[in-house]
């Protein structure tokens, strides 16, 4: 019989099971070249001999179970089988005292109970404690009889990609706060190793701040990467991304998903080299060492605003009562998106408004917690690491829920309720019905006052402009601006012009003069923009047209959509301006409601999230292609039909130059207001077209050639002529706000 091949550095070691940010398990292929370096790194960064005892405490389902064991065996060590016992982590710590145990792996969450709730055994000989799984959160105390090794890396990796040592919470000297913008260029730094020195290959973390996750580790390079697969700027944070040796082959029969996460290495140096993108983001500090930033895909947006909702943790963990935190987004009024904070703490316990000054002095107003919930325990998974998805779930608070303020600009400590700054003017009552109806009903409240704070009460800028929308369709006018003065229902009804002929009930009467009725119907100028780009950007100005994604209800189909998108381009005349080019230059045209066809629906075959995802990114690739600024139309709608039981979507494609982003809220609310009609079975009001665009074009072509503006010409053009070199940066897919109702962005 022929002897056994010996495997070689590429061929297969072991396959670990992970279900990822996804759910679903995926087999991890690890290669023998990886193992290897991972074996020896760790044997001769902590210094095992055969004089050490390694406890073997992780599940053999966990990729650290291959740390343990073959680490230990490697270098001649005993292996101890040890109950990780989470319920009693003093008993457990015990029990490593009576083995004599020198080196153990604890989870991160265990490792943080033996840290700051258990008692040291006298008899403990353990030297050494490696940690990983999830974010570290606390450092050793100064009486800790062992050092702490911080690591980090997806299982896809060869179970640690990068690594370094904790120093101890009250350490002199400490390297600085974790959010200076003084880091170096990313590089793809590899650890050394050595068998002199028991430290090599790793990092001390010295100072105040949440442990970082220390240096790349022998085979392994890491690189931080912006959404464009280049190296993010000195300071920037950036999805980190592990390259070397330690990279995996792939998932196990998964070709598609092993494609899409593992690419091209364009900066290692070895021909054929992959890179492994973790989802993971992460910032270089001064000293060389990685923050770890939390996860890409928990980022949310709030108020406009990319947020990531870690940061909010870090700041929280900072809090000297705050034991443990976990910030989620959560659905808000009107479909919103806001942060629920859930934390556990010491005492003295702080309250909800004491943690939420607390982050707002140290973070933007978007960004500190709308909700503060305080748990005795945080729920836990199977693995030790916070039980995020229940904690979106939770409906109520189990122990303290507190409601914070988000008052733009007003002081932590501000009521939620205030008083009226100014008597109510004649049509003020009728006015501050409207207001806290329509406020109310934006955000699903069951009742709001005259006296309360819009933004208090759970409002926001861009809710505003929909109330504004609202409350005009009553006869109730102001500007999204006024708002912003007028903080309470009451002030801002005083503010308000009142138009009684508008009123539900009575007749709308139309008292524009005849000469300004015959200047609407007449040519519509074309705005100072729409001339820059047309004259300078590619034809038509393809990216110049926003996608917004919409969820629609069980109770509304295709033709409902369709009557009300015909609706609405009655109502709406830009929605039906097509830009034609002669001898003479651009002109707007105005197309009648029924010549403009922009609906059509699709059926979507049987897909799994990721390839329906796809789908649509590629059907918006083709639609776009639809949008013809010379022919018209400049909008383009696409309904969805998924299936049974599932809700349908639909794709809202519009050309900056009909309407913009911000009115495109407005649009949208309209939308959701007009399908909420039908699903309640009742009819469409007739349309009542919209004269403001003409007036608005005219406005800014009188504002370009008006004196005032000559005097800054020279100033605007020299800003200008300073960005000429920039150009748009790609935006995703589909943007935009949640609208809520009968849709859902």
């Amino acid at each position: 019989m022929a002897p056994a091949r010996r495997p070689g550095p590429d061929d297969l070691a072991y396959v670990v099971y992970t279900s990822g940010s996804t759910g679903e398990p995926h087999g991890c292929e690890i290669r023998h070249a990886g193992l290897r370096d991972l074996v020896l790194w760790y044997r001769d960064a902590i210094g095992l001999t055969g004089e050490d005892r390694v406890a073997q405490t992780a599940a053999p389902g966990f990729d650290a179970a291959v740390l343990e064991v073959w680490s230990a065996l490697c270098a001649g060590a005993t292996l101890h089988f040890a109950p990780t016992a989470l319920e009693e982590p003093g008993a457990f710590l015990r029990r490593l005292a009576e083995d004599g145990v020198t080196a153990a792996f604890l989870p991160t969450r265990l490792a943080e109970i033996v840290l700051t709730e258990c008692a040291w055994p006298p008899d403990l000989r353990l030297r050494v404690v490696a940690t990983g799984g999830d974010r570290l959160r606390v450092r050793p105390p100064a009486d800790c009889p062992f050092r702490l090794l911080n690591m980090y890396g997806p299982a896809e990796c060869t179970v640690v990609s990068t690594a370094g040592w904790i120093e101890p919470a009250d350490t002199t000297g400490a390297t600085g706060p974790a959010d200076t913008t003084a880091a170096t260029e990313p590089a793809d730094t590899t650890g050394a190793s050595g068998p002199a020195d028991s430290t090599a290959g790793i990092e001390r973390d010295a100072g105040q701040d949440l442990p970082g996750i220390g240096r790349p580790v022998t085979g392994t390079s890491v690189y931080l990467l912006d959404g464009r697969g280049a190296p993010v700027a000195a300071g920037r944070t950036g999805e980190i991304t592990v390259g070397g040796r330690a990279v995996g082959r792939g998932y196990r029969a998964l070709p598609g998903l092993t494609a899409r996460r593992y690419t091209a290495d364009p900066f290692g140096s070895e021909p054929g080299g992959r890179m492994y993108r973790t989802g993971d983001l992460g910032r270089l500090r001064p000293d060389g060492t990685i923050e770890f930033r939390g996860r890409l895909d928990d980022q949310v947006e709030i108020h406009g605003q990319r947020v990531e909702p870690a940061e909010t943790e870090r700041v929280l963990l900072a809090h000297p009562s705050v034991r443990a935190a976990v910030v989620v987004p959560s659905p808000g009024p009107g479909g919103t998106v806001r942060l629920t904070a859930h934390v556990t703490t010491v005492d003295p316990a702080p309250t909800g408004e004491s943690l939420r000054h607390w982050t707002g002095r140290r973070l933007p107003a978007f960004m500190v917690p709308r909700t503060v919930v305080r748990h005795d325990r945080l729920p836990l998974t199977a693995t030790g690491k916070p039980d995020r998805a229940l904690l979106r779930r939770l409906a109520h608070a189990p122990v303290e829920e507190t409601a914070v303020p988000n008052t733009p600009t007003a002081p932590p400590s501000a009521p939620a309720l205030r008083p009226a700054a100014a008597e109510s003017g004649p049509g003020a009552p009728y006015a501050e019905e409207v207001l806290t109806r329509v406020v109310a009903e934006l955000l699903g409240a069951e009742r709001v006052r005259p006296e309360d704070n819009f933004f208090d009460v759970g409002g926001d800028s861009v809710l505003g402009v929909r109330v504004a929308a609202r409350a005009a369709r009553s006869g109730v006018h102001f500007t999204p601006q006024q708002l912003l003065q007028h903080h309470s229902l009451r002030e801002l009804a005083a503010a308000s012009v009142t138009a009684p002929t508008a009123r539900p009930g009575g007749r709308s009467t139309d008292v524009r003069s005849p000469e300004g009725e015959r200047a609407r119907r007449g040519p519509v100028p074309l705005t100072p923009i729409m001339r820059t780009f047309l004259d300078r950007m590619p034809p038509g100005a393809p990216d110049f047209a926003d996608a917004h994604l919409l969820e629609l209800t069980a109770r509304v189909g295709a033709e409902d959509v369709r009557a009300v998108i015909g609706h609405l381009l009655a109502r709406h005349e830009p929605l039906r301006y097509r830009f034609p080019r002669n001898d003479l230059g651009w002109r707007i045209e105005r197309a009648a409601p029924g010549d403009v066809h922009v609906f059509d629906s699709l059926v979507l075959p049987p897909l799994d999230p990721a390839a329906e995802r796809d789908f649509l990114t590629a059907d918006l690739a083709r639609l776009r292609t639809r949008v013809d600024l010379e022919r018209g139309p400049a909008l383009r709608v696409r309904h969805y039909d998924r299936g049974h039981g599932r809700p349908a979507w639909i794709v809202l494609l519009i050309h900056h130059f009909v309407f913009d982003n911000m009115s495109t809220v407005v649009l949208i609310d309209e939308l959701d207001t007009l399908l909420g009609e039908l699903a309640a079975g009742r009819s469409l009001p007739a349309p009542v077209p919209v004269p403001t665009w003409p007036d608005w074009s005219r406005h800014l072509t009188d504002m370009a050639s008006s004196d005032e503006l000559a005097g800054e010409l020279a100033y605007w053009t020299g800003v200008l002529e300073s960005g000429a070199r920039s150009h748009p940066a790609a935006q995703p897919p589909f943007g935009g706000r949640p609208a809520g109702g009968a849709v859902q962005r």
